[in-house]
């Protein structure tokens, strides 16, 4: 029997662009969904637009398992952790800010407008932006609206630093464009385990909006909507510096560790198998 993962979606509306890759991805979509006893995604909407797309196959081959975190890793880390204390509330973004998902003109915006308006200054706020892939194409942006004093770019360390970096931050920010509201990316459940406030731009109605509503975070705001992003992260910096922002609490973030999450995993196994015999 087969468990055919696709994680994300391997199709969207519009999405190859290109007619041949969408032919041949529908192609191959078409076969898995059919041949599969159960098929996984990671996100309750792409599940309900296979659903949707393919209304003959029963809907109890459907499955969600979530991405999630790998708890050994943060154990190991906070283990050897040390930190050096720091004057400026420090913001984070850790990975890819592809300028086609993950757009961030809007809030380059939004933090020259909060500049221009005393709100925001880089004697108390410090935005680091890890490995973004683009840093150099978004450098020009910053340096042109004159918030690099604020935003800085800093090159990709290893996946242990950047854990600590996360556990170290006093604001963690997550980027997903409307787009994408199909997905969920990996690393908010790393937020969600490091326990530090999140600031998520992102569509509320989509599934990683609705994810992080789920888990009591409320600082979120379309990452296209420029004013709404402003008023957010005037908002999350105001209560970054009278401390009554908070992270996800323990007990909520361990429903995502892989464990956990390799239970749901397990118990598809174990339906297809048992089916057989």
């Amino acid at each position: 029997p087969w468990v055919a993962d696709f994680r994300d979606s391997m199709t969207e509306p519009g999405f190859p662009e290109n007619p041949l890759s969408r032919a041949s991805r529908l192609g191959v979509e078409r076969r898995t969904v059919h041949q599969a006893e159960r098929v996984v995604f990671t996100a309750e909407s792409a599940l309900a637009m296979y659903a949707d797309r393919y209304p003959e196959i029963d809907h109890s081959r459907w499955c969600v398992i979530s991405n999630g975190f790998d708890e050994k890793n943060f154990a190991r880390v906070e283990a050897s952790a040390s930190s050096t204390p720091d004057s400026k509330l420090t913001l984070v973004h850790s990975g890819l800010i592809d300028p086609s998902d993950r757009d961030p003109t809007s809030f380059f915006e939004a933090i020259a407008e909060l500049k221009r308006s005393g709100r925001l200054s880089s004697h108390d706020v410090r935005i680091n932006l890890r490995a973004t892939g683009f840093n150099e194409q978004y450098a020009e942006t910053i340096a042109r609206m004159e918030i690099d004093d604020i935003v800085k770019f800093t090159e990709m360390i290893p996946y242990s630093a950047a854990l600590q970096e996360m556990l170290s931050a006093d604001g963690l920010v997550l980027f997903q464009a409307a787009t994408c509201n199909h997905q969920i990316p990996a690393k908010a459940y790393e937020y969600f385990r490091a326990g530090r406030p999140v600031l998520g731009l992102t569509d509320p109605a989509g599934d990683t909006g609705q994810l992080l509503q789920s888990v009591g975070i409320g600082h979120i705001a379309a990452l296209e909507n420029k004013g709404e992003v402003a008023r957010v992260l005037d908002r999350f910096i105001t209560e970054l510096r009278n401390k009554s922002a908070s992270g996800v609490d323990p007990a909520t973030a361990s429903r995502y560790s892989r464990r956990n999450l390799t239970k749901n995993l397990a118990d598809a196994l174990d339906s297809v198998s048992t089916k057989r015999l």
